[in-house]
């Protein structure tokens, strides 16, 4: 029997085809509800690869998943802490809350390629393996960490490095990975961070 205590419920408004930017959700052409287990739902590409997996209009598309702030905006999301903040304004991982996302599914295109090479580029030119995020010491060897930063969403104060991550330490609880010290969480996600460690069920090792 599932357990909804163990997953994460989202909505998505699909849409085949780029539309005009700001158009609500009831403009989309489908829409599907699915559940995302708790340690997957943080990850950005797992959450790529399920909205695949429950359309067939979406599958072998080039997929762009976006969210309405409260200011209206359509905000797009294309890396773990742009998700986390996402979850954490629909107050996740609350568990009658919904993550509604809104969906576009287009057709691979030689633009779209020349995007995601950009897209790379930009990702390489932030991430340096050498460079110390200031301040930040990993809580699992006491190290400064360099290269990839990983931020507990549920410990109010918790990093590990890249090593340690690897080596599955605090594992029972989701992580952001940050790849430079320009990442910044703003005081509401933080608070709202802090708010949901108190309501999570601590998982015991």
């Amino acid at each position: 029997m599932i357990n909804p205590a163990d997953f994460v419920s989202f909505k998505g408004y699909f849409t085949l085809a780029p539309t005009i930017a700001g158009e609500n959700a009831e403009g989309a052409t489908e829409v599907r509800r699915f559940m995302i287990p708790v340690g997957e739902a943080f990850k950005f590409l797992s959450v790529v690869e399920k909205v695949k997996s429950v359309s067939p209009s979406a599958k072998d598309k080039v997929i762009k998943i976006s969210w309405t702030d409260s200011d209206g905006d359509d905000v797009v999301i294309d890396s773990d802490e742009e998700l986390a903040i996402a979850l954490y304004e629909h107050k996740v991982p609350n568990r009658m809350s919904v993550c509604k996302l809104r969906i576009v599914a287009r057709e691979p295109s030689d633009q779209a390629s020349t995007d995601d090479q950009d897209m790379q580029v930009a990702e390489e030119d932030v991430y340096d393996p050498r460079a110390i995020h200031p301040g930040i010491t990993c809580d699992g060897c006491e190290d400064s960490v360099r290269g990839y930063r990983y931020k507990c969403l549920v410990c109010p104060d918790y990093d590990l490095c890249a090593r340690c991550e690897g080596e599955e330490i605090h594992s029972q609880h989701n992580m952001v990975r940050m790849a430079s010290a320009q990442g910044t969480w703003s005081f509401l996600l933080i608070r709202q961070r802090v708010r949901a460690a108190r309501r999570i069920p601590q998982t015991k090792t």
